[in-house]
Parts: structure tokens; sequence; C-alpha cells
């Protein structure tokens, strides 16, 4: 009897690093209409996913995830350096459109927080003047002993 595969062979296919990076190639995030007195006008596409990508392929978009780990670089040759190449396209997209105003500003930022690699920031200081170290004074106190209040 013939010994059976472990599992399916791999949908993955060396031209699917191309592939890839060309959905996200392709197309400008917004387009430029002129209305009727020259104004310029930023009509927002269609931006493409990595969904996308997946269902074109027949696959579904975790097991795009997983071809894209670096950990699974020598399983699937190149494609963890073409996701990230299309990740970096499809960054360029979202901030692109959302500058020049082709996109809701909201949903904008809400985009790049989510799908790019921009993150809102608070840096907190906690040094005193000129970045020197606080300087604390401890007080022991203790209440008077006839009830009376503290006095300041």
């Amino acid at each position: 009897m013939a010994k059976r595969p472990a599992h399916r062979p791999t949908k993955c296919k060396p031209e699917h690093n191309q592939a890839i990076v060309e959905l996200f190639t392709l197309q400008d995030p917004y387009k430029i209409i002129y209305d009727v007195k020259g104004k310029a006008q930023y009509i927002p596409v269609r931006l493409p996913f990595f969904e996308d990508f997946a269902e074109s392929i027949g696959v579904d978009d975790d097991t795009i995830g997983t071809w894209s780990k670096v950990e699974n670089e020598k399983k699937y040759p190149g494609f963890h350096s073409a996701y990230m190449r299309a990740k970096e396209l499809q960054e360029r997209q979202i901030i692109e459109g959302g500058m020049v105003g082709a996109y809701n500003p909201q949903f904008s930022i809400f985009l790049a927080k989510n799908i790019t690699r921009l993150r809102d920031v608070s840096k907190l200081e906690h040094s005193g003047p000129d970045g020197q170290n606080f300087v604390f004074k401890v007080v022991n106190y203790a209440p008077p002993s006839d009830g009376s209040p503290p006095v300041s």
C-alpha cells in the first residue's frame, strides 16, 4: 500500500510573491476630479487589503498570515519579504489618501493606528526642573493628642 502524505501540499507558489506586491502597487489611493470652477476634489478609490489577495488565490487571510511569518521563510521562500513590501505600500496609500483629505479624517486616523505602524504616543516627563530628580521632603506627622486640628 502506498504511503499517504502527512498533509495537503501548500497553495503558496513563487508567483504569489510578485502578485501580492502588484496588488498594492497598481493603484493610487485617490483620483483627482476637477469641478466646474477648477477646484480639485480627491475621491478615494477602494483600498486593497490582504484579505483581497487571499481571496484571489483561494485561501483565507490566516493562511496569508502564516506564510508571511519570518520563521516560515524557508518553507515559503520570499513570501515574507513580499508581504512586508506590500504592507509598506498599503501604509503609504492610507497615509497619502488621508493627507490630501480623500478619506474621512477620523477614518484615516483609525486606519493609520490599526493597519500601519503609526501610533499615538504620549510622553510623560518624570523629573524636576532641568531634568533633575524630584526632591521630596519626608515629614513625620502625628496628630495632636488632645484632638485639636493640626497646625499647618
